[in-house]
């Protein structure tokens, strides 16, 4: 039940007992469960990757081009988005070293990564001309969509290694469900859907258009 935000002041954590002033940026914070923040900010020159260890602050990336979206597990692993040329690259932080996990991969405009306590990362990208969900098990990256041959965008993963998303079915977007061997259509609805996310549970949430305002 612990809380993050950034206001114009600066960072506050409620810890459950009472709100605390932390030494955190306002960029796409992420909280975990050991109360660790990761978020962007601004250099000087572009933007990089920063990590609150509930003591220290520690800067992650240190390069010429921005770095964004980060997400943090509950062992403090990080990853995050670096917007490269000429392509982004998904970069993973293990609590010792950073390492790119796309590279030398086929895939153009990766983007929003996802990363579980197991250390798997899904992320969007793009290597057939169609967005596609990859998955990172710690020695390989997978294409777990490619074979749909339709757009599949924004997955989020659990500590089950179990991954949903929305994608086009080919009349609108629908929720999809990659349970380590199959993909499963979650949703079939007359209305676009968007946004999953999934706990340890199975169960996912994701918001629906209506039709409405």
């Amino acid at each position: 039940g612990h809380v993050h935000w950034f206001g114009t002041d600066g960072g506050y954590l409620w810890n459950g007992i009472e709100t605390v002033p932390v030494p955190t940026g306002y960029g796409e914070p992420k909280l975990n469960n050991l109360d660790w923040v990761v978020w962007w900010e601004y250099d000087g020159t572009d933007t990089e990757i920063f990590l609150y260890d509930g003591s220290n602050v520690k800067q992650l990336s240190d390069n010429e081009v921005g770095d964004y979206r980060p997400d943090i597990n509950d062992f403090g692993h990080v990853v995050w988005v670096e917007f490269a040329s000429p392509n982004n690259q998904i970069m993973y932080y293990n609590g010792s070293e950073t390492i790119n996990i796309t590279e030398n991969q086929s895939i153009t405009d990766s983007e929003f990564p996802k990363i579980n306590n197991n250390g798997y990362v899904t992320w969007q990208g793009r290597n057939d001309g169609d967005r596609d969900i990859f998955l990172y098990d710690g020695l390989k990256v997978l294409n777990i969509t490619g074979k749909r041959g339709l757009s599949d965008e924004y997955p989020d993963i659990n500590n089950h290694n179990h991954v949903v998303w929305f994608g086009d079915d080919g009349s609108h977007d629908e929720v999809f469900l990659y349970n380590g061997t199959d993909i499963i259509q979650i949703s079939n609805r007359s209305f676009n859907c968007s946004a999953p996310e999934i706990n340890d549970n199975g169960h996912i949430a994701w918001t629906q258009y209506d039709g409405g305002n």
